[in-house]
């Protein structure tokens, strides 16, 4: 095979790479956000099995998430390939003429910018992964929206607290409210068995309640949101 039909195909092939990619990127921002469901990680209890899930072409978006990274390692690999047949011609722009005065300025300013770009697509892989409680990146979250206009951290929390979220567990909610688990079931008019690690906006949804009436029934104000 030719080098021009070599590089005609990888070309091609990191072009249909970058379409697909950004294809279920915008599919996975826009047509699936996060709360779209998945067949794992939906909880237990009355009408679990129930709860919507959506899905494209019978894919979730987790399954739809790991096709995005894998397609984006094949394209990584490609673009390396593509680099590598073009090396010398990429070393011939950096270094420039051969006898210009300019030419080992502008090497070296090659070389740096390439070491930048790695060092930033680095950062967040060698960067230690910390964990924190639900409640506390809630309550940092508001406090950086309030302060943002220009009032005190204060003011954000209501008197039962934070806001409540639809993240958050129905153990969450009532450490934060005051109000036990079984109770607020009891006021919801939900099975008593449901778990305590039920999520409660997808709790909600599934028996066709808003939050608002979740907030009135721990007596929070309804103004929070």
């Amino acid at each position: 095979m030719s080098r021009t039909a070599l590089n005609a195909i990888i070309d091609a092939v990191a072009y249909a790479g970058l379409v697909v990619l950004a294809a279920t990127g915008l599919m996975l921002r826009w047509q699936m956000p996060p709360g779209s469901g998945g067949l794992h990680g939906m909880g237990s209890g009355a009408g679990a099995g129930s709860r919507p899930v959506t899905v494209v072409w019978g894919l979730s978006r987790h399954e739809w998430g790991s096709i995005h990274y894998w397609i984006a390692l094949g394209l990584m690999a490609v673009l390396a390939v593509h680099l590598l047949l073009h090396w010398k011609w990429i070393v011939c722009v950096l270094r420039g003429k051969p006898h210009s005065d300019v030419s080992g300025g502008r090497f070296a300013l090659g070389v740096a910018g390439l070491a930048l770009v790695t060092l930033l697509a680095a950062a967040p892989l060698i960067t230690p992964a910390q964990t924190a409680p639900r409640s506390e990146l809630l309550k940092s979250s508001s406090g950086d929206q309030q302060t943002d206009l220009g009032g005190p951290k204060e003011e954000v929390e209501s008197s039962d607290g934070e806001s409540i979220r639809g993240f958050m567990t129905l153990e969450e909610v009532a450490s934060q409210s005051g109000v036990p688990v079984s109770d607020i079931l009891l006021r919801l008019g939900l099975p008593s068995d449901t778990a305590p690690s039920e999520q409660v906006g997808r709790l909600m949804r599934a028996h066709g309640m808003e939050m608002s009436k979740l907030r009135q029934a721990i007596g929070q104000d309804e103004s929070v949101q």
